[in-house]
Order: structure tokens, then C-alpha cells, then sequence
């Protein structure tokens, strides 16, 4: 039966970038999931084009504009932004203010527990603090 998983910002990121030392082993993952369904947002988007590329050189930021028409292509669900979500992300962020998580990412985990996922594609660690498991 098909897994679900979440790809944060991280993973995307480090898929686009050769240069990052996890560019192989998330691609590798993002093949082995052929069979499963990834899920991400359009906030994990906007960072990815805004916080990540849009200072970069002018390849990277073809190439995250590439990125997004190819995982379209690949049937990657991408969850629209509505202002319940973007209300109920500052809520989580209001409640763990002792958290640096941003956000994007209290969107991304109420994106995974309404969706009941477990598992984020990420290295970034502020989703294990949330109770959830990451890959790579």
C-alpha cells in the first residue's frame, strides 16, 4: 500500500542544488517513492522560490521554477494556501513560541496531520521536536 510523505523546503532545496551534500541521497529517495505519494504546499514553494533562489544565480532559479512544473509533471500534490491555513499555521505558531520553527513550517505540520502523515522529507530537525519522523 502507498505511503504518504511531506517534502519541506529542505528536501526540495537540497534537490535542486548539486552542490548540497544531500542533492544525491534526495533524489535517490524522491525515485524510490515513485509508488507513494509526496505531498507539499505552496508556502514550502514560495520558500523554496523566495527565501532559497530568488538571491541565487540565475540557473538556480530556472531550475526551482523547472522543479515546480516537473513534480506537477510527477503528480506530486501541491496543497493550496487559504487564509484557514495560513490562520491555523499562526496559531501553531502563537502555541510553541518556545519553538523556532517558522511559519511555513506550522503549516507544513498541520498539512501532515490533517493529511495523516508521519513522515516528512526533510533534514531539518524542528519536525522531530513536532513528533514526526523525517527521511533522509
Amino acid at each position: 500500500m502507498p505511503e504518504k510523505f511531506f517534502a519541506d523546503t529542505w528536501y526540495w532545496v537540497a534537490y535542486l542544488d548539486q552542490t548540497d551534500a544531500a542533492n544525491a541521497a534526495v533524489r535517490d529517495l524522491y525515485d524510490a517513492l515513485v509508488d507513494d505519494t509526496i505531498i507539499t504546499s505552496h508556502m514550502v514553494l514560495d520558500e523554496v522560490l523566495g527565501t532559497f533562489t530568488s538571491d541565487r544565480t540565475a540557473y538556480l532559479r530556472k531550475k526551482a521554477v523547472e522543479l515546480i512544473d516537473s513534480i506537477r509533471e510527477d503528480g506530486v500534490i501541491i496543497i493550496d494556501q487559504t487564509a484557514q491555513q495560513f490562520h491555523d499555521a499562526v496559531h501553531r505558531y502563537r502555541m510553541f513560541e518556545d519553538k523556532q520553527w517558522s511559519l511555513t513550517d506550522c503549516s507544513s505540520m498541520n498539512i501532515m496531520q490533517e493529511q495523516g502523515i508521519q513522515t516528512a522529507l526533510t533534514g531539518d530537525h524542528h519536525f522531530v521536536q513536532a513528533g514526526f519522523q523525517i527521511l533522509p
